[in-house]
C-alpha cells in the first residue's frame, strides 16, 4: 500500500493549488495561520482561525490550544497543548491582509515546552538584523525570507 506526503505530486496537483492560491482575499475578513515547531524539533504545523478585523498588535492575537498527541508534544492524558502568538507577518501565500503567525508553544499548565523555539530565535534575528527562513509546510513548495527591519538595542 502507498501512503501519501505532503510532497506528493498528484496529476494537475499544481494546476489546483495555482487556482486556489489565485483567487482573491475576502475583502473583510482575515486568515490568520498559527504556525509552530512540532516535537520532533524539525517540522513546522499549522492551523488557521479567521478573525472580522485585523488585530492591531501580537497580543490582539487569542492563545489557541490544540491536541499535543497529533503532533509528538505529549502523550495520552493532558494533551492539550496551546499556540501562544510572538510574531506577525504578511501571508506570502493567502495574499492581503492575511498573516502568517509565529508561535511558541506551552504544556497544559501553560508552561513552556521542549520545543518553543520560535521566541528565542526571533528574538536573537531582530537583534542581528537577520533573516528567518521557513521550510516548506501545507504541501506548498516555497522558499522565502522574512527580513525583520529592527534596529538593534545592544
Amino acid at each position: 500500500m502507498t501512503h501519501l506526503n505532503y510532497e506528493t505530486r498528484m496529476p494537475l496537483g499544481q494546476a489546483v493549488i495555482d487556482q486556489f492560491l489565485g483567487l482573491r482575499p475576502h475583502p473583510t475578513k482575515i486568515q490568520a495561520t498559527y504556525v509552530w515547531v512540532d516535537g520532533t524539533g524539525e517540522n513546522l504545523r499549522s492551523k488557521t482561525r479567521t478573525f472580522d478585523r485585523l488585530p492591531k498588535k501580537i497580543e490582539d492575537y487569542p492563545i489557541w490550544n490544540y491536541d499535543g498527541s497529533s503532533t509528538g508534544q505529549a502523550k495520552g492524558r493532558d494533551s492539550d497543548r496551546y499556540l501562544r502568538p510572538v510574531a506577525a507577518y504578511p501571508d506570502p501565500f493567502l495574499g492581503g491582509a492575511n498573516k502568517l503567525v509565529m508561535c511558541d508553544t506551552l504544556d497544559h499548565e501553560m508552561q513552556p515546552t521542549g520545543t518553543m523555539v520560535i521566541y528565542a530565535n526571533l528574538l536573537g534575528v531582530s537583534r542581528r538584523l537577520s533573516a528567518v527562513i521557513l521550510p516548506t509546510f501545507c504541501g506548498i513548495p516555497a522558499d522565502f525570507f522574512m527580513n525583520i527591519y529592527r534596529k538593534s538595542t545592544e
